[in-house]
């Protein structure tokens, strides 16, 4: 990415696509029964990774998907009941849910809307975690048909929200998969993400796990409220 004086940015990047192929030669392999293994896809390579995703969750490994990029003719009920058929974690981003729901209205009215899609697509042989993104709002978690448990931001000055997302897939993915609770793991990558649009770039916030924890454990920031749930 290249970022201008005036502020504006260039995204330049190489198309990029996965093949089932290369996933399937690691299929398979011995995995250290005492860690859990996760395979984490973004939206972009879901349709051609079906059939590859099911045989990783035949061999006992987490699945886990980020909606962005999802194409156009998954983003409805049949589509996400599908996804939550085949992935154990769904990060469904706002943009995608407004899509899925045909609803563009503020973030507690999507929250109502995105808990009756889970109750409908409940997967048939597991909980299941659905986990909505809301930018400067937080995020809301969704288990099984039930929820939502939300969790507030932090009020930060935002600079860039590129790779935001991805950070927040990323500090719940690393903390939920070595033995953290799922509310503790959100609450970091909530706090991750938050931090992340305070820099320049995908890449420009350096965070270690201990600074995160000891800026989860200090409450620094000040969080918004909780989004009220009504009727």
């Amino acid at each position: 990415m290249v970022v201008e004086p005036n502020g504006s940015r260039t995204i330049i990047n190489e198309p990029f696509a996965l093949e089932e192929s290369n996933v399937a030669r690691y299929l398979g392999r011995s995995h250290e029964r005492q860690r859990r293994h996760c395979v984490h896809l973004d939206g972009y390579q879901v349709a051609g990774m079906v059939e590859s995703i099911r045989q990783v969750r035949d061999d006992s490994l987490v699945t886990s998907v980020q909606t962005t990029g999802l194409r156009r003719d998954w983003r409805s009920l049949d589509g996400f009941a599908q996804l939550r058929n085949d992935f154990d974690l769904v990060f469904l981003n706002r943009d995608v849910a407004r899509d899925t729901t045909g609803f563009a209205g503020s973030d507690t009215a999507l929250v109502r809307r995105v808990k009756s899609l889970c109750a409908r697509t409940v997967p048939a042989d597991r909980e299941g975690l659905v986990l909505l993104t809301l930018g400067a709002s937080g995020a809301a978690v969704f288990r099984g048909g039930g929820g939502p448990e939300l969790r507030p931001a932090p009020v930060v000055k935002t600079v860039d929200t590129t790779g935001a997302g991805d950070t927040f897939a990323g500090v719940f993915l690393a903390a939920w998969l070595n033995g953290e609770p799922w509310s503790a793991a959100l609450r970091l990558a909530v706090a991750a993400a938050s931090l992340s649009v305070g820099v320049e770039g995908a890449q420009g916030l350096r965070l270690t796990a201990d600074d995160l924890a000891r800026y989860v454990g200090n409450d620094v920031g000040v969080e918004r409220p909780l989004m009220k749930m009504e009727g």
